[in-house]
């Protein structure tokens, strides 16, 4: 037996509306896949979503159709296939009503969901108002990476470059392989260019005979004797270890101890003063038993190790 034609959709049930959008001026009903109804005006559906506006050029019944459904007591619905936790909020920043609760307020699920149906929706509006809030540190700070995989999908560069930054308190690798996977070769390169600059050039400075005298010269000979030349092999320890947690966590601050330029601190500690190389290295002394001099200037090493990584590239 053939199926019978599509027609209009009869509701015996009486709809349950959304009470922001029940108005019965509206001439356009959406249904949510989980039966929640929405009547909106086309004009706002028309003139904020490139989506409807397509949809509406396409030629519609006429008026004597149109009055046919309404005295069989028809009623023709989009179905959108989307529930509405995802299509309320984007509804309502469509028709520039006030949000039940603030952006930087949804979980991360609920602001990529309803990213995704504005963009698939061709809405530019509300995807410029969730951009002003995707940097909050509700989402920055709890998942950085995923502020980035969104940021370069939409090509916001300033949002994305503030991500990347914060990419830097974790170890990319290890800690979000499923995210990673949805970055563009471009975008993944972006990101591993700019924890590659921050080792190499902390490795560089580290490395500086001007910066760290004591250390990085064989030649050095004890400042206080100048009969005994240092055994530096502490200094290269603490270095090596240095250039390892650099590597982890190219931002620094669990090596100076410091948020770097307003980011992380949190469970940094001390930084390298709580290391066990770092405290070998203060506990050398000049190897001449008449002298005993310390071979490094605590202090002066913990700035120049601070001031080394307050200089490393953001780019």
């Amino acid at each position: 037996m053939a199926a019978p034609p599509p027609t209009h959709r009869a509701h015996v049930d009486t709809p349950k509306y959304h009470e922001s959008f029940s108005s019965p001026n509206a001439d356009v009903v959406l249904r949510s896949s989980d039966n929640i109804v929405y009547r909106i005006p086309s004009y706002t559906l028309r003139t904020t979503s490139g989506f409807f506006r397509t949809m509406f050029s396409l030629p519609q019944p006429t008026v004597e159709e149109h009055e046919r459904a309404s005295c069989s007591r028809f009623e023709e619905e989009i179905p959108t296939h989307e529930p509405s936790c995802t299509l309320t909020p984007l509804l309502l920043l469509l028709s520039g009503k006030a949000l039940p609760s603030p952006i930087p307020q949804w979980s991360f699920d609920t602001l990529e969901r309803v990213l995704t149906l504005a963009e698939n929706w061709d809405a530019p509006g509300p995807i410029s108002i969730i951009r002003m809030a995707v940097t909050a540190p509700s989402f920055l700070l709890t998942d950085p990476l995923r502020v980035y995989v969104l940021s370069s999908h939409f090509d916001w560069a300033e949002e994305r470059d503030t991500a990347a930054r914060h990419t830097l308190q974790s170890d990319l690798l290890s800690s979000a392989p499923c995210t990673l996977e949805r970055l563009s070769s471009k975008d993944l390169m972006h990101l591993m260019r700019l924890r590659k600059a921050r080792v190499d050039t902390f490795q560089t400075l580290i490395n500086d005979v001007h910066r760290f005298s004591a250390g990085n010269n064989d030649a050095y000979a004890c400042a206080r004797c100048s009969n005994s030349r240092l055994d530096n092999q502490t200094w290269k320890d603490f270095k090596q270890a240095m250039l390892v947690e650099i590597d982890r966590r190219p931002l620094g601050d669990t090596v100076s101890g410091y948020p770097v330029d307003g980011i992380g601190g949190d469970g940094a500690g001390l930084g390298v003063m709580a290391w066990k190389e770092a405290e070998q290295c203060w506990a050398a002394k000049c190897q001449n038993a008449d002298c005993g001099a310390a071979n490094y200037d605590r202090l002066t090493t913990l700035k120049q190790i601070k001031q080394c990584v307050e200089e490393l590239p953001w780019k």
